[in-house]
């Protein structure tokens, strides 16, 4: 259960600066803040990962299912949102 809690602690940490890593290269005008975003996406679940095996190496599998977890569950609730929102705007346009 520690695992994974840790887990999904770094995988909404992750999904946070993946949704703002996104949002930074689509505007493309920052690309030194979007760069350092796309290397946190490497670095955050290695760094939970590697604190959890200095922990116990039996709360890997739970950790890495945490944050695999919390990466879907987002972004599925990201996509439901943002497809509600695009749909309200073309109602408006008819």
């Amino acid at each position: 259960m520690v695992g994974f809690l840790i887990g999904a602690v770094a995988g909404a940490v992750q999904f946070l600066a993946l949704v703002r890593f996104a949002r930074l290269i689509t505007r493309s005008d920052t690309m030194m803040t979007a760069v350092l975003f796309g290397m946190l996406q490497f670095l955050i679940p290695l760094a939970a990962l590697v604190g959890v095996a200095f922990l116990s190496k039996s709360y890997l599998l739970p950790a890495a299912c945490g944050i695999v977890a919390v990466l879907v569950i987002g972004a599925f609730i990201k996509y439901v949102v943002f497809s509600r929102k695009g749909k309200g705007r073309e109602e408006k346009d008819a």
